[in-house]
């Protein structure tokens, strides 16, 4: 996840051109590019714009942004913008992690099965 704010708008287009090509050799995928935010709990200032990229792994998204190709495109953002880069796998640490033969514990304790379509993770409500 990055969080931007732009200082000068002279890179944002060439940055824009060439990210893609680095993003796309390492399988990562934007799942949101956006300028749009609002604080819904806690005080904080919000960036001007928020990157959120997906990758296959950690090893992929960290060998993106260490390319050595990558790094005068880097650089360009780095100049014009404060940029801070968060990486963090996507899991649910709430949910605990079974193995396949206490699946059925599971499904008796929440009443569903973990890992189907549509799932929220989280158990039913007890209203």
């Amino acid at each position: 996840m990055g969080e931007i704010t732009v200082h000068s708008m002279d890179w944002v287009t060439e940055y824009l051109q060439k990210v893609g090509q680095f993003i796309n050799k390492y399988k990562g995928r934007v799942l949101s590019r956006s300028l749009k935010m609002e604080i819904i709990e806690g005080e904080r200032d919000l960036p001007a714009n928020v990157i959120l990229i997906e990758f296959p792994t950690k090893n992929a998204a960290l060998s993106f942004f260490n390319d050595p190709d990558y790094q005068p495109v880097r650089r360009l953002r780095r100049e014009g913008s404060r940029s801070e880069f968060i990486l963090f796998p996507a899991e649910d640490i709430a949910i605990p992690k079974f193995r396949l033969n206490n699946r059925s514990r599971f499904m008796s304790t929440y009443g569903r099965n973990p890992g189907i379509a549509g799932d929220s993770g989280h158990p039913p409500s007890r209203e």
